[in-house]
């Protein structure tokens, strides 16, 4: 489910509140921790393992990307040089070479491209969860009541102040309306 980051920001405002105002009720202390997922990521050693083996997985490629890259601009002007003194066959298949191999190249380039985006994500994902689940059980044996990431919201929270339940109750016991239909727009004469 997608929620904008003014929402979010607004619902993590609501829960910080809550948990706040259900804390001196229950005469308890609340723990609450901060994280920067993005400096925990930087510096962990998994971070920059998966940095290593993309760079190592990849390399071969782009290096023959800017091999072939450097190549077509030599073509490119080597051909500009020899225009004037060319026969009109030979220019024309000559800039035909030059435009075929050029696709070819972008085409690689793109290839490369979504190949390294999707294995990027793939190994970001897998990153992220092993992050989260160090920040839980890191607020776990620190016995943390919420902890909170820096941007992206709540990463753990204790049940005991986890007002979810009780919210979904409340809604339930309210009678559903439905959505106001628009109106369409009047027209002038």
């Amino acid at each position: 489910m997608f929620i904008s980051n003014s929402v979010r920001g607004a619902l993590l405002g609501v829960l910080a509140m809550s948990a706040l105002a259900v804390a001196p009720a229950a005469n308890a202390e609340l723990k609450i921790g901060v994280v920067n997922l993005n400096q925990l990521a930087e510096g962990s050693p998994q971070y920059n393992a998966m940095k290593a083996n993309l760079q190592k997985d990849f390399q071969a490629r782009e290096r023959d990307l800017v091999n072939e890259r450097k190549e077509l601009e030599a073509r490119t002007e080597k051909l500009k040089k020899e225009l004037a003194v060319m026969a009109e066959s030979d220019r024309v298949k000559a800039e035909r070479d030059l435009r075929d191999a050029a696709e070819v190249h972008k085409r690689k380039t793109q290839d490369y491209q979504q190949d390294l985006n999707r294995r990027m994500a793939e190994e970001s994902q897998r990153i992220n969860k092993v992050l989260i689940d160090e920040v839980t059980a890191y607020a776990k044996t620190q016995n943390l009541d919420l902890v909170i990431g820096d941007g992206v919201g709540v990463l753990y929270a204790k049940d005991t102040i986890n007002i979810t339940p009780a919210l979904v109750s409340a809604l339930k016991a309210k009678p559903a309306a439905a959505p106001a239909a628009a109106k369409p727009a009047e027209k002038k004469p």
